[in-house]
């Protein structure tokens, strides 16, 4: 209770209001139309690791995995729906709290753990693919700043600095 209480202190909870949008377009194109193939997700799901946290859906990353032949197209049938309804299962939205302590701090102290949210497998399943999407559109369309390094494919801290240094 104790860290939950500081947690709630120091986060905001509040879901800030947002416009129902049916798809996002660009231009004539649906810029989220990328529809979820059988082999997208039976990569992913091979390529999950055995020893992940369980979410709150308390499906084992073991049990993706080791069935993914047999459920990649089954989830890829029910992803491009959930992409066409432009909806998630509120599930997918919750998470487990796990505190982990940060290194050098007083243990007795709530400010002492770090929050680590384990959120389930088949959700952040579906967020990489639109996660890809919207990358994809922002590179091809050139609407990030090459100046930008941070979050962005083949791009780091190093890079960032190289380029500065080119600069001047």
């Amino acid at each position: 209770d104790l860290l939950a209480e500081h947690y709630s202190s120091v986060f905001k909870t509040e879901v800030l209001p947002m416009e129902e949008m049916d798809q996002v377009c660009d231009g004539d194109r649906l810029l989220l139309d990328t529809p979820f193939s059988k082999f997208f997700v039976g990569l992913q799901l091979s390529r999950l690791r055995e020893t992940l946290a369980t979410g709150p859906d308390g499906i084992y990353a073991r049990l993706l995995k080791r069935t993914c032949i047999f459920t990649a197209d089954a989830l890829s049938d029910v992803f491009n729906s959930l992409l066409h309804q432009s909806k998630v299962p509120l599930i997918w939205m919750d998470s487990h709290i796990t505190p982990t302590y940060k290194p050098g701090k007083v243990k007795t102290e709530p400010a002492a753990y770090r929050p680590i949210g384990v959120t389930c497998t088949l959700g952040r399943i579906f967020e990489r693919k639109i996660n890809d999407a919207i990358n994809h559109h922002l590179e091809t369309n050139s609407l990030i700043d090459d100046s930008q390094h941070g979050f962005r494919r083949g791009r780091s801290c190093e890079t960032n600095l190289l380029a500065l240094m080119e600069y001047h």
